[in-house]
């Protein structure tokens, strides 16, 4: 790809990409802080919108440059996994607070990554990622406006409301963003790394959210923590599958998933419950 520099706000820059097939896409790079770099990460359906809404307030607070490539690429149909290195090379760059991360990317296995930056991850038991996932793309996952992303999200709600969950799970619909969760357990051990688990914070979100202000170094007035915790505190009255947020309690997969289903996940993932922490069916 090749890259120019457009007109931008002073505080940050416009960088235009092209590939050979012809696609565009544009990236707005704030200005880079004075600090190490740090990466947000969280598996797919495990609070990641929870999770993007919480560093960017706390961010903002505090004045450090964030920025999510993840999204920034999937509001223009870009595929986060297409990226070429040139557009991922300010994830060297000193500075910045990454966030937005979702998929597991070949640059988390540089060097420099595994060594260097402050990385958080927030993960969730993989029969509750399976259930929401099916829900997701059934019914409410955003879908770009165009570009090449749009065709295989059509693609996979078609093929979501076309059959039952049990179903869908047994002929693998969950097993993309499962084995992406899977690449992450890769990152255990690595230094500079917090894990999160959904199940541990998700109904105490206070002590979690300062806690993610210490370890990203942010100074952060304690009204400004309550009022992040307020805008990520919501818990519906009722399940709702045709929303973003169709439900919160740990353990949801007892209520849709079969018995069949839950083996397949805990056979074929048992590694994961193993590393991150959940107990298998007895």
């Amino acid at each position: 790809m090749t890259s120019a520099i457009l007109k931008g706000p002073e505080a940050a820059m416009v960088r235009e990409y092209g590939d050979v097939n012809g696609a565009r896409v544009r990236l707005t790079i704030p200005a880079p802080g004075d600090f190490d770099s740090s990466f947000v990460m969280s598996v797919h359906k495990a609070g990641s919108v929870m999770l993007n809404d919480v560093v960017r307030g706390l961010c903002d607070a505090s004045g450090v440059p964030h920025l999510s490539i993840h999204d920034q690429l999937f509001s223009q149909g870009y595929p986060i996994e297409k990226a070429s290195e040139d557009m991922l090379s300010v994830w060297k760059q000193r500075g910045y607070c990454f966030f937005g991360i979702r998929r597991f990317m070949p640059f988390f296995s540089t060097p420099y990554f595994r060594t260097d930056p402050i990385k958080i991850l927030l993960v969730r038991d993989p029969r509750d990622v399976a259930t929401s996932w099916y829900f997701s793309a059934r019914n409410s996952h955003l879908l770009p406006g165009s570009g090449e992303k749009r065709g295989p999200l059509e693609q996979n709600r078609a093929r979501a409301q076309s059959v039952d969950i049990d179903s869908f799970t047994l002929r693998g619909g969950a097993d993309g963003v499962l084995n992406n969760m899977e690449s992450y357990r890769g990152l255990l051990g690595l230094p500079r790394l917090v894990v999160y688990r959904y199940e541990d914070i998700i109904f105490d979100k206070l002590p979690w959210i300062e806690d993610i202000a210490h370890v990203l170094s942010l100074t952060v007035p304690a009204a400004i923590l309550e009022t992040v915790r307020a805008q990520v505190d919501i818990f519906p009255e009722r399940e709702n599958p045709d929303t973003h947020i169709r439900q919160v309690l740990p353990g949801n997969y007892r209520k849709h998933l079969a018995p069949a289903t839950v083996a397949y996940i805990e056979n074929k993932y048992r590694d994961l419950f193993e590393a991150f922490g959940y107990a298998r069916s007895a």
